[in-house]
């Protein structure tokens, strides 16, 4: 175990010792050790990233409602736990987190957002699209690594309470709105 690894991980810092490319590389079959590490690599750059999107949100959009920015600094704080689970166990496996290419696709999506309500929106997207993925591969990694899986599951069951918390926030906004603008924004990032 790397005590605090997860804090000292920062985006001023080119999120070191990750290896950051516009794209990742492709993650290995789930069928042995170094796609569990690929996995285990790529989920917490997310995390981190997420933490950095709301910790960035929260300086962004000082006049959000302070609801919201309260479960923002409270969801940063559980996005760097969930880091330090994944990085505790990538280190219990011997996983270089430079070895492969991971993308900063989610922080540079948050950055587009110039609103805290997209901002919300796109964070919770990613969130809700990061715990779908995570249940799906559970049942493949129990049978090739059943503790990271247990991390895998404790994330997602976690991550449930973000985007249900979202979604109560933007209760009163027009979603289809929302992901208009978000889709705006992707499709201007790629030209």
């Amino acid at each position: 175990m790397i005590p605090h690894q997860a804090m000292n991980i920062r985006w001023d810092d080119s999120w070191k010792p990750f290896r950051v490319e516009p794209r990742a590389e492709r993650m290995r079959a789930l069928v042995n050790p170094e796609g569990v590490g690929d996995r285990l690599r790529a989920v917490a750059f997310a995390e981190i990233q997420a933490r950095d999107g709301f910790l960035w949100g929260i300086k962004m959009f000082p006049d959000a409602p302070a609801e919201w920015r309260a479960s923002w600094v409270a969801f940063a704080k559980m996005e760097e736990e969930h880091a330090q689970l994944l990085l505790d166990r990538a280190a219990a496996l011997g996983v270089d987190l430079g070895a492969r290419a991971v993308s900063d696709t989610l922080m540079r999506m948050f950055l587009r957002s110039t609103t805290a309500e997209l901002f919300l929106y796109q964070i919770a997207t990613a969130e809700e699209r990061g715990m779908d993925i995570g249940l799906s591969m559970l049942e493949p990694m129990r049978a090739v690594d059943p503790a990271s899986a247990a991390i895998f599951a404790r994330i997602a069951h976690e991550e449930i309470d973000h985007v249900s918390t979202a979604k109560r926030f933007l209760s009163s906004f027009s979603l289809e709105k929302l992901q208009h603008q978000a889709q705006s924004l992707a499709e201007s990032a790629r030209c």
